[in-house]
């Protein structure tokens, strides 16, 4: 794949390299991390954790990088290890949405979003209660972040007076709040690109190793990223033909090879970028 750091605007052929991917959300984690911890403002851990999300998701689930991209808790079939996205209303040529497998590395993400927003509620519920007039539940705060201009507030009455505000996720918020940790030439759509290419990626890594005794050397492990199949990218992201589309009645597709194998290699994608999962301590 061809790296296009150097080319300004990063577009679906000329996508990033994974080392170069591997190396943001090693970034990016680093930043989070610090972040989501209990001695920071409580607008910092907040924030950070839902960026992650943010980037997580658009890794994770093929979306488009909209306004409310995480959507409501109750969108994600957990059991079922399924999501309905609709990210083309708008689009003449597609009305109907697509279901995304969630992989083992999402879900496990997603719960432990859950736990952190239970426990911001819990430490925070009644403060909130009294800057934003309600009760403020784990559905209110998920995929949202406060708006806060200036300086951090400290008491109810600077909260209040500088209308500290829950907006959802969007792209203009991302990329002010990326100012400095990410490359200015990096845009909305990055990750989706990166993707797509890195679906169908192939790579075969080799581990060789010297015997004591001898100079020849020895081929000990061999590991390998294997592409997904093109027509179940075009299923994942939402490029199908219309009426041919993953699940309708006059697709080709088999759901269950979809399914099983799509969500196998977004976990791998995980798995060979090094993404590991944030902690609170």
């Amino acid at each position: 794949m061809q790296s296009a750091l150097s080319i300004g605007r990063i577009g679906s052929q000329l996508a990033l390299e994974p080392s170069f991917v591997k190396e943001q959300f090693a970034f990016l984690h680093k930043h989070c991390q610090e972040n989501i911890q209990k001695d920071q403002h409580i607008i910092n851990q907040l924030n950070a954790y839902a960026c992650w999300m943010w980037h997580i998701s658009l890794l994770s689930l093929a979306s488009r990088p909209k306004e409310n991209l995480l959507g409501n808790l109750d969108d994600y079939c957990v059991e079922l290890k399924l999501l309905y996205v609709n990210d083309k209303r708008n689009s003449k040529a597609r009305k109907d949405g697509r279901f995304i497998p969630l992989s083992d590395f999402f879900i496990k993400t997603l719960q432990n979003y859950t736990v952190f927003l239970e426990q911001i509620i819990e430490a925070y519920g009644s403060f909130f209660r009294q800057v934003f007039a309600k009760k403020i539940t784990v559905n209110d705060l998920f995929g949202n972040v406060i708006g806060s201009k200036d300086i951090l507030p400290i008491t109810v009455k600077e909260w209040q007076s500088r209308k500290i505000k829950l907006i959802p996720l969007s792209r203009n918020w991302v990329n002010l709040y990326m100012e400095g940790i990410f490359p200015k030439n990096m845009y909305s759509n990055w990750l989706r690109h990166f993707d797509m290419n890195f679906l169908m990626y192939t790579e075969e890594k080799k581990e060789e190793k010297k015997e004591e005794k001898k100079e020849e050397k020895k081929e000990e492990k061999k590991e390998e990223k294997t592409a997904l199949a093109f027509h179940l990218i075009q299923a994942l992201y939402g490029h199908d033909q219309r009426d041919r589309e993953a699940f309708h009645p006059h697709s080709s597709l088999i759901p269950n090879v979809y399914v099983q194998q799509a969500r196998q290699q977004l976990q791998d994608n995980v798995k060979f970028l090094s993404i590991k999962h944030l902690e609170r301590k």
